[in-house]
């Protein structure tokens, strides 16, 4: 841990919970035939990056993924493929966030949708019997809920700013170097957190 640090926003993806994006590409490829124009006419739209900052309900993403699809899909198979990316949260890392919450500020800041906030949290009430992430965090930022997504140095500064934290003081801890940069322009202090590295193994030791 870095000295001096009283506050630590924590990311979701790859930081606490595992996941795998592939999956989420190889399901959508399942279920439709023309992927490349499918993925060619989403990104025309920026369709994706619009549903993390809260442009659509669920409903209306749903229809923009069947037009875009040209078929007619059910919600709960665009659901399962959207879905398809979260995996779990295992017990170590929620037990290091239980620790840390008794000496540090803990914020979550996480780029990521309505449909995926239901269905971590689903994950979270299924494996460990908590009802949503927001027990262990003292203030919870989904890009979403905020109309803001990293590496915005916006949603950075809403945190600073409603929260009262002095950037000097506050760790940031992500899987993007990009957001760590981001963070990092405003004095915040990052540290990224690289493929195969996890909290639990390289930052946050147990004492000898």
């Amino acid at each position: 841990m870095i000295e001096g640090i009283r506050h630590i926003v924590f990311d979701l993806g790859n930081v606490l919970l595992n996941i795998d994006p592939p999956r989420t590409e190889t399901a959508f490829k399942e279920l439709i035939p023309d992927t490349e124009a499918f993925m060619q006419r989403v990104q025309s739209e920026d369709l994706f990056r619009r549903m993390e900052c809260g442009a659509y309900t669920p409903a209306e993403f749903t229809d923009r993924i069947r037009h875009h699809a040209g078929i007619p899909l059910h919600d709960e198979q665009i659901h399962a493929a959207w879905n398809a990316l979260l995996l779990d949260f295992p017990l170590r890392r929620l037990q290091i966030l239980q620790q840390l919450s008794l000496y540090h500020d803990l914020v979550l800041l996480s780029n990521t949708n309505e449909i995926h906030e239901a269905a971590f949290n689903a994950t979270l009430q299924r494996e460990h019997g908590m009802p949503n992430l927001g027990v262990f965090f003292d203030r919870v930022y989904y890009s979403h809920r905020v109309g803001l997504r990293k590496p915005d140095t916006a949603i950075y500064q809403l945190v600073l700013d409603e929260c009262g934290f002095d950037p000097a003081k506050t760790l940031f801890i992500d899987d993007l170097k990009e957001n760590i940069a981001a963070a990092e322009s405003l004095g915040i202090r990052g540290i990224w957190l690289e493929p195969g590295m996890t909290i639990e193994e390289h930052i946050f030791l147990p004492k000898q």
